[in-house]
């Protein structure tokens, strides 16, 4: 493990998220949002988005605590029992607008879900397995400012244009993500640069994956994964 300065590893992530940029983009400014922020978007899309969402959380969460149990020091630990923690409330705030869509919050795998919207979290569970904890924290900090702008700005929505009341889920996302992104830079860094290339390569699946579950959830217009 070749030790180097945090510096030198957000170089590097400002770089990648750059080359991820149009990606990016496409999915916070994805026309699921955008119908949303209209009041556009169909009751049966925000159904879809919840169901699918109940399968990848509750599969997220258990892939953290595999996460968790493979953290090599304290820094780590504390990282992912953070992430555990975080997963957990989602977890229980989903739950709740689940109840308050009429949908019943059935066992993972017993939901009604689409392929291509939940091979985030299988992927998720594959690096849970076989990535270090450095290429799991950067693959994170270029994933979550997406997601959570994403995420947030759809929940606001639910809420200004369709007056839903448990929107903790997406609370839970909301900016600002800098203090996230150091402390997974600060985890990724002592893998860097022995790890570089694992690192891209995660981060920009997880960045594909991210595009597909909206594109999934949303209906038959695709964002291009390569």
């Amino acid at each position: 493990m070749i030790l180097v300065g945090v510096g030198d590893i957000k170089s590097f992530y400002e770089d990648l998220r750059r080359s991820l940029k149009d990606l990016e983009e496409r999915v916070i400014k994805h026309p699921m949002i955008s119908e949303a922020l209209e009041g556009r978007l169909s009751i049966d899309a925000i159904k879809r988005f919840a169901i699918n969402q109940w399968y990848i959380v509750n599969h997220d969460l258990r892939s953290l605590a595999v996460m968790l149990s493979r953290a090599r020091d304290m820094d780590e630990i504390d990282y992912f029992k953070a992430a555990v923690d975080v997963d957990y409330r989602a977890l229980q705030e989903l739950k709740s607008f689940l109840i308050e869509l009429g949908i019943e919050p059935v066992k993972p795998s017993e939901a009604s879900v689409r392929p291509m919207a939940v091979a985030y979290t299988h992927y998720i569970s594959w690096l849970s397995q076989y990535a270090s904890p450095g290429v799991i924290a950067f693959a994170f900090a270029v994933n979550f400012p997406t997601w959570g702008q994403a995420s947030s700005t759809l929940g606001d929505a639910l809420e200004k244009r369709y007056g839903y009341k448990n929107l903790g889920f997406f609370k839970i996302f909301s900016p600002p993500y800098d203090q996230f992104i150091e402390r997974s830079l600060a985890i990724a860094s002592k893998y860097y640069p022995a790890e570089k290339g694992s690192m891209a390569v995660a981060a920009t699946l997880i960045q594909k994956y991210e595009g597909m579950f909206w594109d999934s959830v949303y209906g038959d217009t695709m964002i291009k994964t390569h």
